[in-house]
């Protein structure tokens, strides 16, 4: 159950609420998918793996005012696996299941640090193939990368405040 603090928002990345949630959810061994968006880069994203606070903490350090922070937990990522035929088939039955949902599927490489992962945004069994070509024997993990939702148990957004401590959100 997320706090209260982080249910309206705009929420900042500065809130100890936020960094508590973000320090549960790694308590649970399986780390946390975390999406940032880049204020004013004209769409920019960079997705992460990350297995420590102190891995988190590096990244907002290398942020800037306005840069958007989406937490998603592991129940928002459920599918894990190494690329290859046989967890290409379980991703495609995954994304069906997304797909009748109305909900994008995300597949994202699971290499843990401070350094950005590889991720893509797919819909069809082609897609899911010619990443996992591309990325062959890669630890990944597939669910649902809604960052424009709400805050709830699945997924927190936040944003890094102006030197002065408030929150104006970006352009993305």
């Amino acid at each position: 159950m997320i706090s209260k603090d982080l249910i309206n928002g705009p929420v900042s990345t500065a809130n100890p609420a936020f960094i508590a949630a973000v320090r549960n959810g790694l308590s649970g061994g399986n780390g946390l998918i975390v999406l940032k968006r880049l204020n004013r880069c004209g769409g920019a994203k960079q997705a992460y793996h990350l297995t420590s606070v102190e891995q988190f903490k590096t990244i907002l350090g290398r942020s800037k005012a306005g840069d958007s922070f989406s937490v998603f937990f592991p129940s928002a990522f459920p599918l894990r696996g190494r690329t290859g035929e046989i967890f290409a088939k379980q991703a495609w039955t995954y994304l069906q299941s997304l797909r009748a949902s109305k909900t994008w599927g995300a597949v994202v490489g699971i290499s843990g640090g401070t350094e950005p992962v590889d991720f893509e945004f797919v819909e069809t069994s082609e897609e899911i193939q010619t990443w996992f070509d591309e990325h062959p024997n890669v630890e990944v993990a597939m669910g649902k990368m809604e960052f424009a939702k709400a805050n709830c148990d699945e997924v927190l957004t936040a944003y890094v405040p102006d030197p002065d401590g408030v929150v104006r959100l970006g352009a993305y």
